[in-house]
């Protein structure tokens, strides 16, 4: 059509907070390597990953993941006494 010009719509940048609780292994590691690469690309320094806590895999996966992760520069863990499914781990990213 003539004289209509188009613009890219804004595209959100990515959340702070990732809840992967309740998401199957191969599910959740998809979404945390896509949300890391989107959290740098946004130039995003801190973030929180809620993994929960029944059984530990998720909780083991993101530990690795983040510890395995060259840009992330430190880590704490945040699991909530008293509320079993509620277990997160807070990270600082450094993309240089």
């Amino acid at each position: 059509m003539k004289g209509i010009s188009w613009e890219a719509p804004d595209i959100p940048p990515p959340s702070k907070i990732l809840n992967i609780r309740k998401k199957r292994f191969e599910e959740a590691e998809d979404m945390l390597l896509t949300w890391l690469d989107d959290l740098e690309r946004n130039e995003i320094k801190k973030a929180t990953v809620i993994h929960g806590k029944s059984g530990g895999v998720l909780r083991e996966m993101t530990k690795k993941t983040l510890k395995k992760d060259k840009r992330i520069t430190d880590i704490k863990n945040h699991d909530e006494k008293g509320n079993v499914s509620l277990g997160a781990m807070s990270f600082i990213m450094d993309s240089k």
